[in-house]
């Protein structure tokens, strides 16, 4: 009789814990259509915490960018973080490295018996 009804069910609110900061629409600091071509070097303005280049466009990627900021990032980090436009095909600086073009001798023929010698001399 002395239970309290009111108490049970709202002692464990079953809102989710809260992430850090509200999350954006997805973006690319680099501008549509480019990406980071240098992730090393660190962008700091004024108002913001220094942050790498690599860092930031996950960052927009990841929604934590508001989209008034992000409108801006393209211009100020397009000459620190290397911007360029991505491209299905790579880059032929930074590419997959290609296969060497030296033929690859099979170890099984020793290269220093050219000629095979008959088995059956007749």
């Amino acid at each position: 009789q002395s239970m309290n009804p009111n108490a049970s069910p709202s002692s464990s609110p079953t809102t989710p814990a809260p992430t850090q900061g509200p999350t954006y629409v997805p973006c690319s600091v680099c501008g549509e259509g480019k990406e980071v071509g240098n992730p090393n070097p660190i962008f700091s303005f004024p108002g913001t915490p220094p942050i790498s280049c690599g860092d930031l466009e996950t960052e927009g990627e990841e929604g934590k960018i508001p989209p008034e900021k992000c409108d801006t990032y393209p211009i100020l980090i397009a000459d620190l973080c290397e911007c360029q436009s991505m491209s299905p095909s790579a880059s032929p600086s930074n590419g997959p490295p290609s296969p060497p073009n030296e033929p690859v001798l099979p170890s099984s023929s020793p290269s220093s018996s050219p000629t095979a010698h008959p088995a059956d001399p007749s």
